[in-house]
């Protein structure tokens, strides 16, 4: 019954495999080629890949066509690393000037300078680096946090 209700994602001949979506594409791998592991963890490309070589290598000429896709990918990671060569340096942050004596009282206080950097610049890779560095303060001030017997009794 299953075969009646969704019949495009069943047939292969109704639709090409580069045309359907990637549920699709799962949907009809797992009924028709039980053969195929992990449909579950591939993305569209070695999906469709593993569903024609399932199906005896029919249409070759859908196979290529990824593969035209490829060099222009391959084109813009190689263009990519050159426009990250310069690394961001932040401003410094006054850690003596900190009225704050815990670890954890400095680390927001950071944070807090970062948030005052975002608003003040239109950088986008300054903004990204401060996000970034946020992103560590916050994480290392949760597990400082968790880590004294003051938060454990606090929890309870």
């Amino acid at each position: 019954m299953s075969e009646t209700q969704t019949p495009a994602t069943l047939n292969p001949a109704d639709k090409p495999l580069d045309k359907m979506t990637v549920k699709e594409l799962r949907e009809l791998a797992s009924t028709q080629f039980p053969q195929i592991k992990g449909i579950s963890s591939l993305n569209k490309g070695p999906l469709i890949e593993a569903i024609q070589e399932a199906m005896g290598g029919a249409a070759p000429a859908k196979a290529e066509a990824p593969k035209a896709a490829a060099p222009k990918k391959a084109a813009k990671k190689a263009e990519a690393p050159a426009a990250k060569a310069k690394p961001v340096r932040l401003p410094a942050f006054a850690a003596s000037e900190c009225t704050a004596t815990s670890a954890t009282g400095k680390a927001k206080a950071e944070i807090k300078f970062l948030r005052s950097l975002l608003a003040d610049t239109s950088d986008n890779a300054t903004r990204a680096a401060a996000r970034k560095q946020m992103k560590r303060l916050k994480k290392r001030s949760r597990r400082m946090g968790a880590e004294t017997p003051a938060a454990a009794a606090s929890e309870e």
